[in-house]
């Protein structure tokens, strides 16, 4: 694993002995526990995140215009709108 980021915390002692505890019974560094548990609580929040959250978060809420009861209506709006497309083609 090469550093790209030095990372310097300041933990409590209950948190301190805590992972030291992982740190005898898995037989990793400091380092490694830390790595471990921070990869881990990245995956774990990005997946639990609600997809209207994170589209929130990221500005792609509104950001469009149309009818307000879209997300409702979409399927009647779709099959109008295809109906109408097919149609036109048979004439």
């Amino acid at each position: 694993m090469t550093a790209a980021f030095r990372l310097n915390a300041r933990i409590d002692a209950d948190l301190a002995a805590r992972v030291k505890k992982v740190q005898q019974r898995t037989g990793k560094s400091m380092t490694e526990v830390i790595h471990d548990a921070l990869n881990k609580y990245c995956l774990d929040s990005s997946e639990t995140q609600p997809l209207g959250a994170l589209l929130h978060e990221v500005g792609l809420t509104g950001c469009v215009e149309g009818p307000s009861d879209l997300s409702t209506t979409y399927k009647k709006r779709l099959s109008s709108s295809l109906s109408v497309k097919t149609s036109n083609k048979r004439r």
